[in-house]
């Protein structure tokens, strides 16, 4: 019966233990570094991110490979640069094509839903 005890007091204080943990913190909405522009896979600025500091003429190569976005659509985006971001959803752009999302400085746009495949800073 010590023994039950013993144990029942061990599971006790493991119990309170884990209930006591803090919480880890999650990544903040909208959370883009300085002078990047930011994707994420979910509305609102929130979900898996990729970040860009400069322009990239292929997400799903290189240089910096946002593995989510070439399956899964972009579903919100911020200019947190001091310049034009064009977003393109083609790998290379014809002379004369829009972008499909244009981003002045400091801005955001939610509820979006496309494929991105480059962008470029201007």
């Amino acid at each position: 019966m010590k023994k039950v005890r013993q144990i029942l007091a061990i599971l006790g204080l493991a119990t309170i233990i884990f209930v006591a943990a803090p919480p880890v913190a999650a990544q903040a909405a909208w959370d883009c570094p300085t002078s990047n522009m930011c994707v994420w896979d979910s509305t609102n600025g929130t979900g898996k991110r990729c970040a860009w500091h400069d322009r990239d003429a292929d997400w799903h190569n290189s240089p910096t490979v946002c593995s989510w976005a070439k399956n899964w659509p972009v579903r919100s985006a911020r200019n947190n640069s001091r310049v034009n971001v064009y977003i393109f959803d083609t790998p290379h752009v014809v002379i004369g094509a829009d972008p499909i999302l244009t981003l002045s400085p400091g801005s955001s746009r939610s509820q979006v839903r496309f494929y991105g495949s480059w962008h470029y800073f201007y």
